[in-house]
């Protein structure tokens, strides 16, 4: 049926109104959710197919209304995205150029902005004066988006990477914070359950709404993107904003996990950023409830990501979300999920700790430096110690690491040392000769690690002459960077290191600073 009807398209294409044109790109961009592999092979039929796009569209260019050249323009987008059809930049610029002119005449509506950043988020070409100008549209549709239209919004300028002080965030936020007053018992209660595609396809007369009178009711997964753009454009919401966003997470919690959030189509729109310290492990889940553990992941992450202090009744809500999710969450999901707990103060109960240690032992996975020293923080952060495999089988990824020419970072060496001692538990032989050799070949260390080495090796239980002489020499080198509080908070721990009476560092700090002998 797709062939025939893509034949038959070609043959009248020259013939049909733009209208109609559009029409037809928005329904192939739909049957993408349902007929992907179906989609890719009709479009690569033909080897110039990215060309008889091109011209199609631009024969009739400047025929599209403002409401067709969005809906085009987040159609092609998405048939991009998902069949790989690609397009010429100039083709775009074009594009671009025309719902540019629709935005500073006004005539681009909430749901034309939003689909129109949607398509400029998933191309390669960022083109500032269409952003600009999209994003002071903004302004004055903010009070018309639906709860679909602000995550679309709010994702679409994050990974645009705008400027967090822009006109346009600020009025989607104050948006959602007019939001925090509203009384049910005032106003009838609208479903914030929108499709992306079917809203989408609306007609420009039905794009726009008085949303004075209805609540938001942002559904869990717009939460998480909402929030997911926030630590992205690192920007903390104010209290109100974060009610909101308590208050319908909260609401829509079991609707997520009876029937997952399968209507949203917002490809791409995943946390690309759940890591941890570094900021670089992606988390992707794959299983039959794979919206509520992305909704779960991407919002905790986001809030310890910002460093805010949900409600304890938050706090409860994702906890038991965790629960819920907890036989399908693999280890490296579930320690992105610790890690953003233990951040947030919501304490890991004994189920979470026990199913993290019983997936590490059964994953097949080689977990990276960050995934270790991360492993072994969350065990000591919550008291709780790990069986002597679980060390094993760690000790045996960093091996292996090792063998692959890939080091631990200083903070990671210091992260791993100081966790141990922790749990009192001291590094193997093997662990420790990894440790020593990565630290030693690290480049200059900030004065911060070079003092939370010190603790750790304090700490440990077991002596490293090597660990030793590199925190001495490294110390040395980068001493004169140090501010006399952190000279002082070396020169007291070094001291209980038993280092050499005639240390260089040892001489030079006790003759730079007053130490105390309390240590």
């Amino acid at each position: 049926w797709i062939q025939s009807m893509t034949e038959t398209f070609w043959k009248a294409a020259d013939k049909l109104t733009s209208q109609e044109l559009s029409n037809v790109f928005l329904a192939y961009a739909r049957m993408c959710s349902f007929a992907e592999a179906e989609m890719k092979e009709q479009l690569h039929t033909h080897a110039d197919t990215s060309t008889r796009v091109e011209d199609v569209v631009l024969e009739k260019l400047t025929y599209f209304n403002a409401q067709e050249i969005s809906n085009l323009a987040w159609s092609l987008s998405k048939l991009c995205t998902v069949t790989n059809l690609q397009l010429s930049e100039a083709f775009w610029r074009r594009l671009f150029d025309r719902i540019e002119a629709f935005s500073n005449d006004g005539s681009l509506t909430a749901q034309g902005v939003s689909q129109a950043l949607w398509a400029l988020g998933h191309t390669k070409f960022k083109v500032e004066s269409v952003v600009d100008s999209l994003d002071a549209r903004i302004l004055s549709t903010a009070k018309d988006f639906n709860s679909q239209e602000i995550s679309v919004v709010m994702w679409s300028l994050a990974k645009l990477s705008q400027a967090s002080s822009s006109a346009g965030i600020q009025a989607v936020l104050e948006a959602i914070s007019d939001d925090a007053d509203f009384d049910d018992n005032q106003h009838e209660h609208q479903d914030g359950n929108v499709d992306v595609d079917t809203d989408f396809s609306a007609t420009a007369d039905s794009a726009t709404s008085d949303v004075s009178t209805k609540r938001l009711s942002i559904k869990p997964r717009e939460v998480s993107t909402v929030m997911w753009a926030l630590a992205k454009l690192r920007i903390r919401p104010s209290p109100s904003v974060q009610a909101v966003l308590e208050r319908d997470f909260a609401l829509g919690l079991q609707a997520l996990l009876e029937h997952g959030d399968r209507k949203s189509n917002m490809h791409g729109c995943e946390s690309d950023s759940a890591g941890m310290s570094t900021e670089s492990t992606s988390i992707r889940v794959s299983s039959s409830n794979d919206d509520a553990q992305q909704t779960l992941l991407n919002t905790a992450w986001a809030f310890a990501k910002l460093e805010i202090q949900p409600s304890a009744d938050f706090g409860v809500v994702l906890h038991r979300l965790a629960v819920e999710q907890l036989p399908d969450l693999g280890p490296r999901a579930l320690f992105t999920l610790l890690w953003s707990l233990k951040k947030l103060q919501v304490r890991a109960d004994q189920q979470l700790l026990p199913e993290l240690e019983r997936k590490i032992h059964e994953s097949s996975e080689r977990f990276d430096h960050d995934e270790i020293s991360t492993f072994l923080w969350i065990f000591a952060a919550n008291n709780y110690a790990p069986k002597i495999k679980t060390l094993q089988i760690l000790d045996l990824h960093a091996i292996a690491l090792k063998e692959s020419n890939k080091i631990f970072q200083p903070r990671q060496v210091v992260t791993v040392l100081s966790s141990l001692a922790k749990l009192g538990a001291k590094p193997s032989e093997a662990m420790l000769g990894v440790l020593e050799a990565d630290f030693r070949e690290a480049d200059r260390c900030k004065p911060r690690d070079l003092i939370q080495m010190a603790m750790a090796l304090n700490q440990i239980g077991v002596r490293s002459e090597t660990l030793l002489m590199e925190l001495e020499n490294q110390s040395m080198a980068s001493l004169d960077s140090f501010s006399e509080t952190e000279k002082l908070a070396l020169a007291q721990t070094v001291q209980s290191l038993s280092l050499s009476p005639v240390s260089p560092l040892l001489r030079r700090l006790t003759g730079s600073v007053p130490v105390s002998s309390d240590v």
